[in-house]
């Protein structure tokens, strides 16, 4: 089971979508990076998988129970 799962998250700031239908798991003992230019999203990512911010759409699962 993933640590941490995002299944088609839909993210938007004043209704521009910065992040669209993600879905991805994380593992636990996996490393993980997460690189991209600035604006792409990064930093929203990882405050919806902190459970900061929640998605407009889709689901976030910590031990697969949802944030």
């Amino acid at each position: 089971m993933a640590v941490i799962s995002l299944e088609n998250v839909n993210f938007a700031y004043n209704g521009s979508f910065c992040l669209e239908d993600i879905t991805l798991e994380l593992e636990a003992g996996d490393l993980t990076g997460i690189i991209g230019p600035n604006g792409s999203g990064k930093s929203t990512l990882v405050k919806l998988m902190a459970g900061y911010l929640a998605p407009d759409s889709g689901r976030v699962l910590l031990g697969g129970q949802p944030l």
